[in-house]
């Protein structure tokens, strides 16, 4: 959200205008489809497996004209999710997944790739994605993510760095977390 707080503003006032003060629940997921987008789109932009386990095919198969031999191993990559032209896949962009009047164009997450595929699809991929979904609506109608600023009052540039390795992760980085909803955050902590 630092990166692109023009998604922030926009998601918090999406939840404004659906929930008001208070915290969306389960209830609220159908409504709020920009949230949907940006969790989509969070989990697209940079996956957190960027490598791929190797896969088996049990019988030779034909997949949209491509002959898939039974027998060698398969791999498929996180970079799966920058299909397309580059100049746009390493872009954060909701639109990919919103139609013109704002609606969803796709599947729940749950189908992603980054939950696997075939008979060793994730079984806990609706639970993942409900989880998911619950962390990014609470957070975004809590709190507003900014950049850090010392003492001058000039942003701390953010460069997006990230691990390597087999799960990828940001290196850490200066922020400010403020509340934005006092009435929210109580609630947060009588449930915690």
């Amino acid at each position: 959200m630092i990166l692109h707080p023009d998604v922030q503003s926009r998601a918090l006032a999406d939840i404004n205008a659906v929930c008001g003060d208070n915290i969306p629940s389960f209830e609220h997921k159908p409504l709020l489809p920009y949230i949907e987008a940006t969790y989509r789109e969070v989990f697209r932009w940079q996956p957190i497996g960027p490598l791929g386990l190797p896969h088996v095919a049990s019988q030779d198969d034909v997949y949209e004209g491509y002959l898939i031999l039974k027998g060698p191993h398969i791999y498929t990559k996180g970079s799966i999710s920058r299909r397309g032209p580059l100049s746009q896949a390493s872009q954060f962009t909701l639109e990919r997944h919103l139609t013109a009047e704002r609606k969803l164009k796709d599947e729940p997450l749950a189908g992603h790739f980054g939950f696997g595929f075939g008979r060793r699809i994730c079984p806990g991929r609706h639970f993942a994605e409900l989880t998911l979904w619950a962390a990014v609506v609470s957070i975004l109608s809590t709190v507003r993510i900014t950049k850090a600023k010392p003492s001058e009052g000039i942003d701390i540039p953010v460069i997006p760095e990230y691990t390597a390795g087999l799960a990828v992760q940001p290196k850490p980085f200066a922020c400010a977390i403020t509340s934005i909803n006092l009435q929210s955050v109580e609630h947060m902590s009588r449930i915690a």
